[in-house]
Formats: C-alpha cells, sequence, structure tokens
C-alpha cells in the first residue's frame, strides 16, 4: 500500500513533466554541429575500448541489437510492474509509480538529449582502427556520430532498473536478502548494457560511466528523496 507518509506526485512534478517534454520536442530539432567540440578520450577510455571493443563488425551490430533489447526491457519494467499492481486491485500504488517512472525517464532522456548536443563528442567509430571501424548506416555527416556523450542506452536503463529495484525494497515486494538482490540485479544490468554499448563500439567507458550515474540519480535517488524518505 502507498504509506500516508510517502507524499504523493505533486503538482510541481506534473508541471515539471511538461517541461521536459517541451524539452525533448525542441532538442529533437536541434541536431550538434558536424564540428566535434570533444573529440579527444580520456581517463580509461582507449585501454578499455582496446580490450573491449568486438572484433568484427557483425560482432558490434550483434552486441548492439542485445543492448537495444535490454533498454526496451527496463524502460518497459517499471509500467510492466504498475499494470500487474493495477490488475490485483492496488490501482492507486500503481498510479503513483506510473507518474514516479514517467517524471524519472523523461528527466535521463531530457538529460541525455542536452548532452549529446552540447557535447558534440565523436562517437568511438569515428576513429577507425581497421576496415570494419565505420557503421554504414551512419555515414560521414550524419548527426548521430557526435551524440556519443552520454549513453542514452545505459543511462535509460539504469533508470529503468533502478526504478524497478527501488519500488521492490519500498512498496515491500522483497524484504532482506531480496532487497539486495534487486538492487543487485539492477546494476548488473545496466552494467551489462554499458559493457555492450562499449562493444559495440557506440560509446567510450567514460560515456557509460556517466550514464550510469545520472540512470541511478532519476530512477533511485529522485523517488527515494521526494516520495519515500520519509519512510
Amino acid at each position: 500500500m502507498w504509506s500516508d507518509a510517502w507524499p504523493r506526485f505533486s503538482t510541481a512534478e506534473y508541471l515539471a513533466v511538461g517541461v521536459l517534454v517541451a524539452m525533448l520536442m525542441a532538442f529533437s530539432e536541434i541536431h550538434p554541429r558536424m564540428r566535434a567540440r570533444w573529440d579527444q578520450p580520456i581517463w580509461l577510455d582507449d585501454a578499455i575500448r582496446a580490450r573491449v571493443r568486438a572484433a568484427t563488425s557483425g560482432q558490434r551490430r550483434r552486441s548492439g541489437r542485445v543492448s537495444d533489447f535490454l533498454l526496451w526491457t527496463s524502460t518497459i519494467a517499471p509500467f510492466a510492474c504498475c499494470l500487474v499492481l493495477h490488475r490485483y486491485g492496488n490501482a492507486d500504488v500503481a498510479t503513483q509509480m506510473a507518474l514516479i517512472s514517467t517524471f524519472a525517464l523523461l528527466a535521463a532522456s531530457a538529460a541525455n538529449r542536452i548532452a549529446t548536443t552540447l557535447a558534440g563528442r565523436p562517437r568511438p567509430y569515428t576513429r577507425v582502427l581497421d576496415g570494419e571501424g565505420q557503421i554504414k548506416r551512419h555515414p560521414s555527416g550524419h548527426p548521430e556520430r557526435l551524440r556519443s556523450f552520454f549513453s542514452g542506452h545505459t543511462a535509460l536503463t539504469a533508470t529503468g532498473a533502478s526504478l524497478v529495484a527501488t519500488f521492490a525494497i519500498h512498496l515491500q515486494w522483497v524484504r532482506g536478502a531480496g532487497g539486495w538482490a534487486a538492487a543487485m540485479t539492477a546494476v548488473l544490468t545496466f552494467c551489462a548494457v554499458g559493457a555492450l554499448r562499449v562493444r559495440a563500439d557506440r560509446h567510450y567507458f567514460s560515456d557509460v560511466a556517466a550514464a550510469a550515474v545520472v540512470g541511478v540519480m532519476f530512477g533511485a535517488v529522485y523517488p527515494i528523496w521526494a516520495h519515500f524518505s520519509a519512510a
């Protein structure tokens, strides 16, 4: 049940959802300049890319497809949980979960779109390592080539997985060791997606590390701070 001590989705959050939708619509029409703003790997980017990047274009494509599947699974999961709760007569909790999930995923999407547009960082595959380095669907001049920072797949997967784990723990779907298992499943899910994005040569390690932080902030820190902290 939704505890009386937990604040419900507020008017400010409803307004924020509207703002986020408007921002996403606006930034969908804005593409990075085709001159890169940030074109150098940092930290462990090159070393991890050399070890993790798949050897062939076919392997890279398959890694990308698996990461796509995990992305959609993770973003749908919170709403699937809402449908199950609604089906079993707990519409109030399902509604609050759906609203929180919508806000969190929209916020992560908006943060990603703003960051990729402003950073203008080239994706790793633009730095050709061999004859199979290029991805044909993003030819030279395509705006997607400059959307490396940060990884949208990782951010949204981390958000969705963290939401499910947060709901499971605070709504007591699981208790004790089950809470740790839910949290670890969420972490493993978005870590797997981050590794697959590096393996597919779509992102550097720094891209997926930043995205994981963003996803956990919106998927766990936001709902706990805004709604569950009173418990």
